[in-house]
């Protein structure tokens, strides 16, 4: 399939997803429990199988590389945030997700997933890099905006998840190039395939609960999806090519920088006591206006 059939194929299923939900053909039980699954076990599974190869120099460069150019976008990105405060003009219980969110793509639930059906198992390798510094701010940066006005620590132990575990496994097997019997790669495989269709399913499921009244004011979640779903990867994407960045790298780069503001960003405001209205309303917004958003980003840079 060319990269346009892939994007009509990931978004078919998230009208499937849509119009199972909004049937009623499941209960609202069932996307928190298929959101858990992709996250614990399918995302884990995919990373592994996307690190399936034998060792090779470049592709290891292109890893470290990626790796690097990663944190130094996440650093400019937290910059940008933190300077956005006077803008926004919003009261601290909703700023915070407003930080969150402008830091936070949706790297790893839709990112990676969107990297393997569109550029193969390569970029998703290169993708879950990116998810390594993902985890990194999020449980680092992303607790600290929630927490920074009541004094409560970050709770670095939980950098380590089963995709972080994945990754590191995945690395070493590829660093030595190990083998394992046909069988095993079979379970992994099959179990990491599970991870794209499951994850358009919950969009589309998420998309289906959100309610008419979530659009009466856009407003500065309008400019905010703006900003995440298009104006900070095409800045990213002209950044990366004056300093010589091109091909998958940088597709991969700019893809995973388009990503919709990440789902996390409820997540914590609800478990911190925030405004969780506001920080829904934001990833809902966000990811709504993928559905447009990604195709193009993705036909740019492709």
């Amino acid at each position: 399939m060319n990269h346009l059939e892939n994007i009509l194929y990931l978004f078919l299923i998230i009208i499937i997803g849509f119009l199972v939900r909004r049937g009623r053909f499941v209960s609202e039980q069932a996307r928190p429990v298929l959101s858990q699954f992709v996250l614990q076990v399918a995302l884990p599974f995919m990373i592994l199988d996307s690190m399936r190869f034998n060792f090779d120099a470049q592709i290891l460069t292109n890893a470290l590389v990626i790796l690097g150019i990663g944190a130094v976008t996440f650093v400019v990105s937290i910059a940008v945030s933190e300077l956005s405060s006077k803008f926004w003009n919003l009261p601290s219980e909703q700023m915070a997700s407003y930080h969150f969110a402008m830091v936070l793509p949706n790297t790893g639930f839709l990112g990676l997933p969107l990297l393997k059906a569109t550029l193969g198992a390569e970029a998703a390798f290169y993708g879950a890099m990116i998810q390594l510094i993902f985890i990194t701010v999020n449980w680092t940066y992303g607790v600290y905006v929630f927490t920074r006005e009541d004094g409560k620590r970050i709770e670095l132990k939980k950098l380590l998840n089963p995709s972080i575990v994945a990754l590191i496994i995945g690395f070493f097997l590829f660093l030595f190039s190990i083998e394992f019997p046909s069988v095993i790669y079979r379970m992994v495989e099959s179990i990491g395939n599970t991870a794209t269709p499951l994850t358009m399913l919950t969009i589309g499921m998420m998309l289906a609960e959100m309610k008419l009244k979530d659009f009466t004011s856009l407003g500065k979640p309008f400019i905010l999806t703006a900003y995440r779903n298009v104006v900070f990867p095409v800045v990213l994407y002209f950044i990366l090519r004056a300093f010589g960045v091109e091909g998958l790298l940088l597709q991969v780069l700019v893809i995973d920088f388009a990503m919709p503001i990440a789902a996390n960003t409820a997540i914590f405001a609800q478990g911190y006591d925030k405004d969780y209205q506001t920080a829904a309303k934001l990833v809902m917004i966000s990811t709504l206006f993928a559905i447009v958003t990604i195709p193009l980003i993705v036909g740019f840079v492709t």
